[in-house]
């Protein structure tokens, strides 16, 4: 696993009541010390996908560092979601792309779904491969919607902190047993691999 996504605050959660959001800055904060070394020492790197901007200053400050601390990490990349949304990322990239366009940066016909992705929060990284849903809810809650329109779902019944490494195991080899086919049959896929039509 080179990219590991954590949805860990929606745009939406930040509508939550007062306390509870609180709580929820609490625990990213802490995560953000106490994960520091073991993140640094495995070699993750970690990145922000969201409007870090809009959290409060303490948040803010433990996450930068954060990313700061991990900046060398080339192991593995570890993407926080942070203060994210979907929709609201596509309306930033549409927003930007109309910018350069209007700039006469860009013409029109050279827009494609790579220039689009290139203005996203999402940037840089590969499209979702496995998604995995955890605390038995079967909705993907606008989290990255075009970064996953080809990945593989996986629900869980076991809530987030709960979510263990055998877990992640179970879900791997899961994967591990679909076939891939974008879009393609079977035999599609089966052809391309140069195996005989099942």
């Amino acid at each position: 696993v080179k990219y590991l996504t954590v949805y860990a605050l929606s745009l939406d959660n930040k509508k939550r009541p007062t306390d509870e959001v609180n709580t929820l800055y609490e625990l990213l904060e802490l995560f953000a010390a106490s994960e520091r070394e073991e993140l640094v020492g495995q070699r993750v790197k970690v990145e922000v996908v969201g409007d870090l901007e809009s959290l409060p200053r303490s948040c803010q400050e433990a996450i930068a560092g954060l990313c700061e601390a991990t900046a060398g990490g080339d192991a593995m990349r570890f993407r926080l979601a942070v203060a994210y949304g979907a929709r609201e990322d596509v309306v930033r990239a549409v927003r930007e792309v109309a910018r350069r366009v209007a700039l006469g940066q860009l013409p029109p016909e050279a827009i494609d779904a790579s220039t689009l992705r290139s203005a996203m929060w999402t940037a840089g990284a590969p499209d979702i491969d496995l998604l995995i849903r955890t605390g038995g809810e079967h909705r993907l809650s606008d989290f990255m919607l075009l970064e996953a329109s080809y990945a593989e779902l996986y629900f869980s019944d076991v809530a987030w902190p709960d979510f263990t490494a055998a877990h992640l195991l179970t879900a791997l080899h899961d994967f591990g047993r679909r076939e891939r086919r974008f879009g393609l049959t079977s035999s599609q896929v089966q052809a391309d691999k140069g195996l005989p039509a099942r």
